[in-house]
């Protein structure tokens, strides 16, 4: 599902399937589909398409890694819809609350484990249960 989500949404949003809409939604924020070379694309795509989770995550995203999308051809997507540039730099800006918690969410288990083992804790449970001790 995650090759089709964006089509899935699309076409769901065209008509009106609000459950497909959430469930494609959910798929690709469960599976991390975002990087820095797609980070805007699926921001843009999540504002045209109202999926309110697949934006914030995208934006989340964007803003943990505003260096590296800055440095990326990203940047110019974005200069074309000024109303989307004026969100992200507002987040920025704020230093969203939700940042270190998204952050920890973002984290592979494989990041979660390293920082637990350099906090002196426990490395062993499920994903839920390392966010847990991260928070």
């Amino acid at each position: 599902m995650l090759r089709l989500g964006k089509d899935l949404i699309a076409a769901a949003h065209r008509f009106r399937i609000s459950e497909l809409k959430m469930l494609a939604e959910n798929t690709l924020v469960e599976g991390c589909v975002i990087n820095v070379k797609n980070v805007v694309e699926y921001f843009m795509f999540a504002h045209a398409t109202d999926c309110a989770l697949l934006k914030e995550y995208a934006l989340t995203y964007l803003i943990l890694h505003v260096e590296d999308v800055l440095h990326s051809n990203q940047t110019k997507k974005l200069q074309e819809a000024p109303e989307l540039m004026s969100e992200v730099l507002v987040s920025v800006a704020k230093g969203d609350n939700k940042t270190q918690h998204s952050r920890i969410r973002m984290m592979s288990v494989g990041e979660m484990r390293k920082e637990l083992a350099h906090q002196g804790m426990d490395v062993n449970g499920s994903k839920d249960v390392l966010i847990s001790r991260l928070e």
